[in-house]
């Protein structure tokens, strides 16, 4: 066996690494060193030699064990997770290639219901009355997602190039405030982002508290508080155990009229004031003001 060399790719007829089918017994000498390195780390044959020798120097129990090795890593640790689906609604899912659990979610949230029996039963529902249900549904996920990109969007994030505005907080927390797409009726949206990176939304931390000043004074809350509770079944979709993947755990908007004074507690000991500013506005800046 050549020294001081990379090992090489074995054929593709063994398993990919980690597998619990590996026996580490039948492979060659170039694909037990191959399986050693990838377990260790390494690629130049030579330290691979010598890391195995220093483990175990008997051969047939090194084989042993770092097919143990391997074994314990692919249980640990899935080869091949399922691949992860875009967000509904998406016009990139194929429900063609989708698995009966997949299809059964999505369908789900098509029906506005949790219940999968339900989703299962107008699936099949379907297929008494239209030639293909799964394009049937398809058709739908796909036109809603269209119509998301052309539509106003109430809970939108700010788009590439839009104008933001920030308040930066305590604790890695930023108030990120922007137009949306509620301008004409005179409405502001905002959310919150990671002082760190701005780019990345955030749901409200708990020791915050949000309220407002004049006719609209109150508790503010975000959409998705709203919707949950005034019952929406999509939201009760969303947070089912096992279905958390179809949608962005961190998503949280907050829309506001402009103009609004908006009085914003976070923790026991720092309180700030914000002003949202009025569309009218040639250059808005919010009003910021902290007070102990």
């Amino acid at each position: 066996m050549p020294r001081n060399s990379t090992i090489q790719p074995s054929p593709s007829t063994l398993p990919s690494c980690p597998s619990k089918l590996v026996d580490c017994l039948t492979f060659s000498d170039s694909q037990y060193y191959e399986r050693a390195g990838m377990a260790m780390n390494l690629t130049d044959i030579k330290q691979v030699e010598t890391a195995i020798q220093s483990l175990e120097p008997d051969p047939i129990d090194a084989r042993h064990l770092f097919q143990q090795i391997e074994h314990e890593d692919a249980e640990a640790r899935p080869l091949n997770p399922p691949p992860q689906l875009p967000l509904y609604p998406s016009e990139a899912v194929d429900y063609m290639a989708l698995t009966e659990e997949q299809l059964l979610e999505r369908v789900a949230i098509s029906l506005h219901t949790d219940d999968m029996n339900y989703a299962r039963k107008g699936f099949q529902g379907m297929g008494l009355i239209h030639q293909c249900p799964r394009m049937f549904f398809q058709d739908i996920e796909h036109g809603l997602a269209s119509a998301l990109r052309t539509a106003k969007q109430v809970g939108r994030k700010p788009r590439p190039g839009e104008e933001v505005i920030y308040a930066d907080l305590k604790d890695d927390v930023t108030i990120r405030l922007y137009r949306g797409d509620l301008e004409g009726d005179h409405m502001f949206s905002f959310d919150f982002v990671y002082t760190h990176d701005r780019s990345r939304h955030r749901r409200r931390p708990a020791n915050i508290v949000l309220s407002s000043r004049g006719p609209f004074a109150g508790e503010i809350t975000s959409l998705e508080q709203n919707m949950q509770k005034v019952g929406k079944t999509i939201g009760g979709v969303l947070n089912r155990p096992g279905l958390q993947h179809l949608y962005d755990a961190e998503w949280e908007t907050f829309v506001v009229p402009e103009g609004t004074i908006i009085d914003l507690q976070q923790g026991s000991n720092f309180r700030t004031t914000i002003q949202v500013p009025s569309h009218s506005e040639s250059t808005y800046v919010p009003l910021i003001r902290s007070r102990a």
